[in-house]
């Protein structure tokens, strides 16, 4: 009796990477990009205007390559962008539930700006509920990822402002997280509930996840008093997680939203973006820390 036929083990290993997902069109890149999930639970705290104009920021540095992924269903960093946008590149909702693609794929330039992103679409919600219902569920924006980050320096997700699968997916493939939260009593609660779901993702699918900061967005200058009580009981619950940079409310940001522009081209010297500005140079210089109890 003749002897089975043994596969050799190149090939084995091509089927197995086919199997798992790994079967790309793209070498790997020279870099190794820093994932930032930018997450919040509660709408209208500046979640989107901070990815977009953090992203931005990050990308001025000529020699860093730097990606924004909208997970957002309502697409809301489509119309911060809409008059630098070209034409829509594919379906993220596809690339997530697909075996072999890649966000890469979706990556486009915007005009005038050192930045490249890859947009949400309207199939995004319907693809939240599909992935819910598969296997590894959690890790199919990791997959999708896998030679994409080899591209970049950084890439910023902006989550949707909930946690369903796509914030999940987003956790699980990013390396740290930002929280931008009001001073208010409510979202102060609602931080709360968000580092207790971190925690559990940290402990079961992504023990490398970390915390980048607390980012205090819609300061209002008027309310002084308030805004110390508030600013106190976060400070004396998170301490050191809370950065030093505050967004002010600004009339600017809702002009330049208007615009379909960032406020670094509509108003640059308006008071929100030199803040965001310094937010990226204190981002720069911050390590993610892995405390998740408080």
């Amino acid at each position: 009796m003749s002897e089975p036929r043994r596969t050799p083990m190149s090939e084995l290993a091509r089927r197995i990477q086919g199997l798992a997902g790994g079967g790309k069109n793209y070498p790997r890149g020279s870099r190794r990009a820093r994932v930032l999930a930018v997450s919040s639970q509660k709408g209208g705290v500046g979640k989107t205007t901070t990815a977009v104009h953090l992203a931005w920021a990050l990308a001025e540095d000529p020699e860093k390559k730097v990606l924004l992924v909208d997970l957002d269903p309502q697409g809301h960093v489509a119309a911060s962008l809409r008059s630098l946008l070209g034409g829509r590149k594919g379906s993220l909702a596809e690339i997530l539930l697909a075996r072999d693609k890649e966000i890469l794929d979706l990556a486009q330039p915007l005009r005038e700006a050192p930045l490249e992103v890859a947009l949400s679409d309207k199939r995004l919600a319907e693809a939240e509920g599909v992935l819910a219902t598969k296997i590894g569920k959690e890790f199919h924006l990791r997959r999708a990822l896998e030679f994409t980050r080899t591209h970049y320096d950084w890439i910023v997700l902006d989550c949707p402002p909930h946690l369903g699968e796509l914030t999940l997916n987003a956790l699980v493939a990013a390396d740290e997280v930002l929280v931008p939260t009001e001073l208010s009593a409510l979202a102060y609660e609602g931080v709360h509930d968000l580092f207790d779901a971190f925690a559990k993702v940290s402990e079961h699918l992504n023990p490398k996840l970390g915390i980048l900061g607390i980012l205090l967005t819609r300061v209002d200058g008027r309310t002084p008093a308030a805004n110390a009580s508030v600013r106190t009981q976060i400070e004396s619950t998170f301490g050191p997680i809370v950065l030093e940079t505050e967004i002010p409310i600004n009339s600017a940001v809702r002009q330049a939203q208007h615009a379909g522009l960032p406020l670094f081209h509509s108003a640059p010297q308006a008071g929100a973006a030199q803040a965001y500005r310094r937010l990226a140079e204190e981002v720069l210089g911050r390590k993610a820390q892995d405390q998740w109890s408080f």
